[in-house]
């Protein structure tokens, strides 16, 4: 089974899951006229892959600034 890190930069937020839910979502997601919100930036042959990657991912990217916090 291949597993997705994806990222939406609107929403600031890492999501992971099958590489088929993905796909299912984004179809779906289309179908309706809209456009998918999150893009993919990991694939991985396990959830603890695409887990490990998301959370690098947080750490270096998704740090909220001091007037944030």
């Amino acid at each position: 089974m291949i597993w997705v890190c994806e990222y939406s930069p609107v929403q600031g937020a890492i999501h992971v899951d099958t590489l088929e839910r993905v796909l299912a979502v984004n179809r779906e997601t289309a179908a309706r006229g809209k456009s998918p919100g999150f893009v993919p930036l990991f694939l991985g042959l396990s959830s603890e892959e695409a887990h490990a990657f998301a959370e690098r991912w947080r750490l270096e990217h998704c740090v909220r600034q001091p007037s944030e916090q």
